[in-house]
């Protein structure tokens, strides 16, 4: 994605490697606010991919090649 950071590359590969599901630190989704919103189905798809969460020791490494962000 040439609009996002490094920064973001990187977090995004750590989320990888540990499994955990894209947005599952929000406070919320728009879709919970739908009239046929079921939150018992929501609350086991989220719970379920919780649970395959796994802590790894994978190093993940990154750089800037901009100076400009650097001092920033």
């Amino acid at each position: 994605d040439p609009m996002c950071g490094s920064g973001t590359i990187l977090i995004e590969a750590a989320l990888l490697a540990h499994h955990i599901p894209p947005g599952s630190y929000r406070q919320g989704f728009g879709f919970e606010k739908w009239k046929n919103f079921e939150a018992d189905i929501w609350e086991n798809v989220y719970e379920e991919a919780m649970d395959k969460i796994i802590m790894c020791d994978t190093l993940i490494v990154g750089g800037e090649i901009s100076k400009n962000v650097i001092r920033k």
